[in-house]
């Protein structure tokens, strides 16, 4: 038998589904100079984007609207809590948001942490902080009592009256002709230990004198906006490190504060947004508030697909609020560069943000996969883009970590051998690696053994957790410290004919760190290079292939409580789905489905199933992701999905937000 299976083994679909590769030595520990390199960056190329990409993603910046555009001034970029003057902005951005392009319009002295408004005709920036010290030196940072305007139509920044002392993680708005600053602290010289802001300052822009008010808090990192006239002051954290969920009201008509509703979020790094007769506010939880009324409660009106803090809201419309910069968590990892707009009208409707970038990688299709924090990791693969090719260089080994904040990215260790349709599992701060289909030297098969991937030390070993016989598109998931594997095929080229394709039937478990055995469990039927997914304490099985390539129209559910089989309605027959649960639903995408003269072909819609329901819709018609060897995993809240299956060697990426 020759590197390629016999055409007649392989009629209809086949193996096309598959996931494979050869078998070098598997490595122990990798030298210093290997694990480097595998960390380093790889070009990337971005050859479209739905949403607008920050140029420069910060942190502690300002942001207003203005004339129809978004400004975002300053900010920072290293590493949070190491401050320096390399990781601070001074540049002035300006978005476009029907263009959603960026322009640099000003560069100036880095400000980290200043507040920007706008009035009429200009912006107001305010306070901040600045570092003189340069990466790696002691600290010598120092809040700043500047205040000044930018004219858009100059393109120059004025002086304003100065600060009475200088202020920074404060928060600023502006009603009427008054310029509000509330909260934050005073540092000289050093990060820790700042002298925190006991007063409201108040500057008419008319006159450009101050007045100094009590506030009856301590606190920074607060977020602040206009509602009803009034000032309204979201959380903040406090000297002795306390985070806030409280919320002010500063009524400049009777010069007092009184308390709102508590923000239902953590109220650290918060952003807020006002035009006045609704205050919108999001924090790292990712839910977009909204305060209709001072006396009011606060109601979450939508959900970023990127969530964040230490970011800004930017109001464009009543009901559209605009979310840019922050990190998604107190990390040395990239700044979020996605910007992304909430139509509160719209959050019925799911959102899609999609990229297409440069593949890093040989595969084409079949690679496992698997999402770590902010990260998508692929590796192994099939290079081809045809569905029969398994000749022993067509499996691949290489891998790669896309960044899904910095849109970039980065090498990770090779798989330790060369196969595509490996199947993944994340448990914490490691991933398993089971099965798949590869060459062996002689023959492409299924394969048997696993392999651990240790995320922090991007080292790839030999794992236990082996399968009693090879299988490849199978179902993997843990359930109560239980492994459990559902379905698949050992592919067996020694047979002849029908006999080469082994769908075996009895599903296996394991505990972690130990080999797979046989539950005493089968399935109602044999199934492989289906969708599967774990929901409510049940393992959904919908769509892949029965023997001779047959589709199975039939949706089967395991109980893992009393062991026992049902069945749900089915969608569309797919082959080689991929099915994932989110927020008590399930969602199913990519593979192909019989078309009306009976030929398959790539189903591109994204289904929801709701158990509450028992009834299949579609969400979305049309995804921008090849649906062809589609990968669709969770994300938080958010499905994302990917695939590489393209001629000219891109990467086609899409969060989708139900």
């Amino acid at each position: 038998m020759t590197h390629r299976l016999r055409s007649v083994a392989l009629a209809g679909l086949a193996l096309a589904l598959f996931r494979c590769a050869p078998r070098p030595a598997v490595p122990t520990v990798p030298s210093a100079e290997q694990a480097e390199a595998s960390r380093s960056a790889l070009p990337t190329t971005l050859f479209a984007s739905s949403n607008a990409l920050m140029p420069r993603a910060v942190t502690s910046f300002g942001a207003a609207a203005l004339g129809g555009a978004v400004y975002a001034f300053g900010g920072y970029s290293g590493v949070p809590h190491a401050y320096n003057r390399e990781g601070q902005s001074g540049e002035l951005w300006k978005l476009d948001p029907a263009t959603q392009t960026f322009e640099l319009v000003s560069n100036g002295e880095p400000t980290q942490g200043p507040a920007l408004v706008s009035s009429a005709e200009a912006l107001i920036r305010v306070g901040g902080m600045r570092a003189r010290n340069a990466k790696g030196q002691q600290d010598d940072i120092w809040s700043l009592d500047e205040v000044a305007a930018f004219s858009p139509e100059s393109k120059t920044w004025t002086s304003l009256p100065a600060l009475p002392r200088p202020r920074s993680s404060h928060a600023a708005a502006l009603i009427g002709n008054t310029l509000y600053v509330v909260g934050g602290w005073q540092l000289s010289g050093s990060a820790k230990g700042g002298s925190f802001a006991d007063s409201l300052l108040a500057l008419d822009l008319s006159t450009r004198v101050y007045r100094s008010l009590p506030q009856p808090f301590l606190r920074r990192a607060v977020a602040a906006g206009a509602l009803d006239g009034k000032l309204v002051v979201i959380g903040g954290i406090g000297a002795d490190s306390t985070i806030s969920r409280e919320v002010h009201v500063f009524d400049p008509a009777s010069g007092s504060f009184s308390r709102a509703a508590d923000f239902p979020a953590d109220g650290f790094g918060v952003a807020a947004s006002s035009s006045g007769d609704v205050l919108y506010a999001s924090a790292r939880d990712g839910a977009l508030y909204a305060l209709a009324d001072t006396t009011g409660s606060w109601s979450k009106v939508g959900t970023l697909s990127f969530p964040r803090f230490f970011h800004q809201l930017v109001q464009l419309t009543p009901t559209r609020v605009l979310a840019i910069g922050g990190i998604s968590g107190m990390h040395a990892g990239p700044r979020i560069r996605e910007v992304e707009v909430v139509d509160i009208q719209k959050e019925a409707a799911p959102r899609v943000v999609s990229f297409v970038v440069s593949n890093p990688l040989p595969a084409r299709n079949r690679q496992g996969a698997f999402v770590h924090g902010d990260s998508l990791y692929v590796y192994g693969g099939n290079r081809s883009l045809a569905q029969h090719d398994f000749a022993p260089e067509d499996f691949v080994a290489a891998g790669a970590r896309f960044d899904i904040h910095a849109v970039a990215w980065s090498a990770i260790a090779p798989f330790p051998v060369a196969r595509q349709t490996v199947q993944t599992l994340v448990d914490g701060d490691y991933a398993l690696a089971l099965g798949g289909f590869g060459h062996d030297g002689k023959e492409a098969r299924a394969h048997a053994d696993a392999f651990r991937y240790d995320i922090e030390q991007d080292l790839w070993t030999r794992d236990p957790s082996v399968l009693p016989t090879p299988r490849t598109q199978f179902g993997l998931v843990t359930h109560d410290k239980q492994r459990w594997v559902f379905g698949g095929l050992d592919f067996k080229p020694e047979a002849q004919g029908e006999a080469q394709f082994d769908h075996p039937t009895s599903v296996l478990r394991a505990a972690e760190g130990q080999p797979f055995v046989a539950s005493g469990i089968d399935l109602p039927r044999p199934r492989r290079a289906f969708g599967g997914a774990l929901l409510g304490g049940r393992y959904y099985l919908v769509g892949g292939m029965a023997g001779g390539f047959a589709s199975i129209a039939q949706c089967d559910v395991f109980e893992f409580q009393s062991s026992a089989w049902s069945e749900i309605p089915c969608p569309k027959s797919r082959i080689s789905p991929q099915l994932v649960a989110l927020g008590g639903k399930l969602y199913l995408a990519g593979g192909s489905s019989a078309g009306e003269a009976g030929a398959l072909s790539p189903n591109r819609s994204l289904e929801v199933f709701d158990p509450n329901t028992n009834q299949w819709t579609t969400l979305i018609e049309t995804l921008p992701v090849e649906a062809r060897h589609l990968t669709m995993l969770a994300h938080g809240e958010s499905l994302l999905l990917y695939s590489a299956h393209d001629e000219q060697g891109r990467a086609s990426i899409a969060i989708v937000t139900p």
